[in-house]
């Protein structure tokens, strides 16, 4: 049986006033600074704003796309500083079933990344970090901007694995963790999904049940989000979920109650392996 003070669930509920959103901005991947870290996100169907570390796009005509672009509320960044990407490693090919980590999953193809009056860049032919350019946030703080991304040739049908990240001009804003981006080129949107969903499977990595906003962090915006959904969903079955989309039956025996609480609170309380 789970005894608590009175006082702990009494903070915890109370907390739930707490939490607070960004607005979204749809289509794009909306950036945001998490525990001084650049932090990559998704919109949901409802218009909330998620954790996101996996994203998709479909190269059109002239095998070009400028999606998915970047974008931020205003103040999230210092006025005026700069947001950059570095590629992390060679363009990956996806074989049916994976995208081989190994050099024979790097492709004859890469692909141009290029934004007129900042930069232009190739994807490297091997596993090195490759800086990429720069691009001005805006004087209210905001960052909303689209690079053009060009399959290069052979530019073969296929679905193609990017790997990015950001950092910021502003010294006390740490680079982002990796993320991905999946280009389909001229493949099914069946073929597109079992990539994406492979990726999510196999380079973001497993996490801890407190992290329930899937960040890669147990922290306080998991407490809150958990929180939204506790509160949304008390005494009522599974499956239903707070507004951010985080599902409330924590521990898995279909009804949402004082216990599901309970047993977040003794996985918030152990870090993350």
């Amino acid at each position: 049986m789970h005894t608590r003070p009175a006082f702990i669930v009494s903070t915890v509920l109370s907390a739930v006033t707490l939490a607070a959103h960004a607005q979204p901005h749809g289509g794009d991947i909306v950036l945001s600074i998490h525990a001084d870290r650049i932090a990559t996100n998704t919109v949901d169907e409802d218009g909330s704003v998620s954790p996101h570390r996996v994203f998709e796009s479909e190269f059109g005509a002239l095998d070009f796309t400028d999606e998915p672009g970047f974008d931020s509320d205003s103040g999230v960044f210092p006025p005026l500083s700069q947001i950059g990407f570095s590629i992390r490693r060679a363009l990956r090919l996806w074989n049916g079933s994976a995208f081989p980590a190994d050099p024979t999953g790097i492709p004859a193809e890469r692909i141009r990344i290029r934004k007129s009056g900042f930069g232009d860049v190739l994807t490297p032919t091997t596993d090195t970090l490759t800086p990429g350019f720069a691009i001005d946030v805006s004087s209210s703080g905001e960052f909303h901007q689209h690079l053009g991304y060009t399959l290069q040739s052979p530019n073969a049908p296929g679905i193609y694995l990017l790997e990015l990240e950001l950092w910021s001009s502003a010294p006390a804003i740490l680079t982002s963790d990796p993320f991905w981006i999946v280009f389909n080129n001229d493949l099914s949107e069946d073929d597109h999904a079992l990539a994406l969903e492979w990726t999510l499977n196999n380079l973001i990595g497993s996490r801890c049940p407190a992290d329930v906003n899937a960040d890669t962090l147990a922290d306080i915006l998991d407490f809150l989000d958990y929180l939204d959904a506790f509160s949304a969903c008390e005494n009522l079955s599974a499956p239903c979920a707070g507004p951010g989309g985080i599902p409330a039956d924590f521990n898995g025996d279909t009804l949402i109650d004082i216990l599901d609480l309970l047993d977040f609170l003794d996985a918030f309380g152990q870090a993350c392996p």
